[in-house]
């Protein structure tokens, strides 16, 4: 529609303005069309994104929930664990008195074996010295035994002699004394003849 002249002069610049306006809001329309459609891909990429890592964190919140069941689950076997170390250390240490207990008792035992030897061995020394005496004495007694037969036959010869030679009866008396006492050495006088 065709304004009058009159109109258009005066309404002119107005509608230059208002074409200008128009214009700087299609502009400032198109401007926001093209962030709106940035925004719009950020968004789609965001929330692509969001779902990835929401993918991720039901994955990542999946696997804490099964850690925290193995923590547990450890935390369990190593209480046992523990426990079943104390009653080691305590057993160790039980069985570690009790053969200290064993290693005094055993010392003590060697020391009375080493007193019981010793006494052994004073013991084999006393019956060696004991033998030697009795066997001493064994002669000592054989030998005065023997030395009071030949008495008893000289005696019995004397009396049955009618003649007596001292000598002979001196010699007797020799041999038979060298057997009296176990058989030491005596001096005797010859007798001379009378």
């Amino acid at each position: 529609m065709k304004m009058p002249i009159v109109l258009r002069g005066t309404y002119e610049k107005e509608i230059d303005n208002a074409v200008n306006l128009l214009n700087d809001k299609n502009k400032e329309i198109a401007r926001l069309k093209d962030e709106l459609a940035v925004s719009n891909k950020i968004k789609e990429s965001l929330e692509i994104r969001n779902s990835k890592l929401s993918t991720k964190l039901t994955a990542v919140l999946d696997k804490t929930e099964e850690l925290e069941q193995q923590i547990t689950d450890h935390k369990e076997y190593a209480g046992e664990i523990i426990n079943k170390k104390d009653r080691l250390t305590y057993r160790l240490e039980k069985t570690m008195k009790e053969r200290n207990q064993l290693e005094d008792a055993n010392h003590e035992l060697h020391q009375d074996l080493v007193q019981a030897n010793a006494k052994v061995q004073s013991y084999k020394r006393d019956n060696v010295t004991l033998g030697k005496i009795y066997n001493n004495m064994n002669r000592k007694l054989w030998c005065n035994q023997e030395s009071k037969r030949q008495l008893a036959k000289l005696a019995t010869e004397i009396l049955d002699a009618e003649k007596i030679n001292k000598n002979y009866i001196a010699g007797y008396l020799s041999e038979i004394a060298m057997r009296l006492g176990g058989g030491e050495q005596y001096e005797f006088i010859e007798l001379g003849n009378e």
